[in-house]
């Protein structure tokens, strides 16, 4: 290929100067310049061979002489590339040393030739984080510092980086101070709102939590099961915050604030009972459970209700609870409430019935518990011997399973008052009749 390429070099060499030296001799007429009494005569091709000749000359020389002119701004941009080039190249590696885990390595390749660097910002939050995996937080803090310098439009940008790393290593108060600055530079930041509710949490600030979530809902920041799950905490340590701070007045004036999909919720209304009745307001907590339970029903919820130390026990409780049996007459909660609301007015009779009934739906330890407790106290010694033992048998048996109870504990139940000694004392004509007709309709 090199050999039929320099032959036909050689070919048109030859062919222009063949053609030139035809040229030169060829008569194309003559130029004739006269200027007083010098005079220029020659033919128009010897004319204009060396006027294109020095023309081309002339133009090398020209553009000879601009070049040195011009050589060392072409140097001085010839090294700032080679310099850009190497900074992009720190950068790279870098950044791959941080990525490993070479913090020191990559903290010293990200400052290398940084003022050659297109992306100075980059390499100061980078080092930054390499400083903050050495734990120089002064150097972490300096190079933030500087890259707020460099790119003071990128506030936002920094404040984030510095946000996360005081977070990561447990500067809360620090990290507090810097997120509440940037919501009030950017108050609809979505990861500046993530940030601040994650830090809430973690510091138990729940009341600004809880008034954060209505935004975190409305910028979808949290979305599905995880908002769910943060509402759902933030309102139950909302109840216990103010529960804990707060009369009961407050209680119940905070409790109408919140969401009305919330107070719906079976879990966190149970908290919010748990707090009137931990606050001696056993009636508000009866009547807003009692309340709930007609539009929601919930197997712990009656389980509380059946819990409470009710005062002045009076047989219109038992009328409330008994009414529920049209709906739940199969709810073994439900049935165990109701021999537990007859222990506490000294109706034996039906308690039993009511117990025994609860555990032919589905036995229970408690259960079994409470009505071996209410047989010996009956005299019936076999019998309460029994349920005892079945109630053994049962709670080794779960516990043998490994079941896990999510729901969470309850609180220990009030005590019951004792029976009589020996024999059940006599009930009413009426109360016969009910528990006669109530264990018939059950069984």
């Amino acid at each position: 290929m090199k050999k039929w390429f320099l032959l036909f070099l050689i070919l048109v060499i030859i062919a222009v100067s063949i053609g030139s030296a035809i040229l030169w001799n060829a008569d194309f007429g003559y130029v004739l310049v006269i200027s007083g009494d010098w005079q220029y005569q020659q033919s128009l091709s010897r004319t204009l061979f060396p006027l294109i000749f020095f023309l081309f000359l002339f133009y090398i020389t020209v553009r000879v002489l601009l070049k040195l002119w011009r050589s060392p701004r072409l140097l001085r941009g010839y090294r700032q590339q080679r310099s850009a080039e190497r900074a992009r190249r720190n950068i790279i590696q870098g950044l791959i040393e941080l990525m490993e885990g070479h913090w020191q390595n990559a903290e010293r390749l990200l400052l290398r030739d940084i003022d050659n660097s297109d992306t100075p910002l980059l390499n100061y939050l980078m080092a930054a984080r390499a400083a903050q995996q050495q734990e120089a937080d002064d150097r972490r803090d300096e190079y933030l510092k500087r890259a707020h310098e460099v790119t003071p439009e990128a506030d936002i940008a920094v404040g984030l980086t510095q946000a996360e790393l005081q977070l990561a290593h447990g500067q809360t108060e620090q990290a507090l101070a810097t997120l509440t600055r940037l919501r009030e530079l950017a108050p609809k930041h979505p990861y500046v709102l993530k940030l601040l509710s994650r830090l809430y949490a973690q510091l138990g600030e729940w009341e600004k939590l809880a008034a954060l979530l209505p935004e975190i809902r409305k910028r979808r920041i949290v979305i599905g099961d995880n908002l769910l799950e943060l509402e759902r905490n933030t309102y139950t340590q909302f109840i216990y915050y103010v529960a804990r701070t707060g009369a009961v007045f407050n209680l119940e004036e905070q409790w109408k604030l919140l969401p009305r999909r919330y107070r719906d919720d079976a879990q966190i209304f149970r908290v919010y009972i748990e707090c009137l009745i931990n606050s001696d307001n056993i009636a508000a907590a009866e009547k807003q459970l009692r309340l709930f339970l007609n539009k929601h029903w919930d197997e712990m919820l009656i389980q509380l209700y059946g819990r409470m130390d009710l005062p002045h026990a009076t047989p219109k409780y038992l009328d409330y609870a008994e009414a529920w049996l049209k709906d739940h007459g199969r709810s073994p909660m439900l049935l165990l409430t109701l021999g537990r609301l007859c222990h506490h007015l000294r109706l034996w009779g039906k308690a039993r019935v009511y117990y025994e009934s609860s555990l032919a739906v589905h036995p229970t330890v408690e259960a079994y518990a409470e009505l071996g407790e209410l047989l010996e106290s009956l005299g019936e010694v076999d019998s309460s011997k029994e349920c005892y033992r079945k109630g053994l048998a049962l709670s080794r048996s779960q516990s043998r399973s490994r079941r896990i109870n999510d729901q969470p504990k309850m609180d220990p139940l009030p005590p019951l008052p004792p029976p009589p000694p020996a024999t059940p004392k006599p009930q009413t004509a009426n109360q016969s009749q009910r528990s006669s007709s109530e264990l018939a309709g059950l069984k």
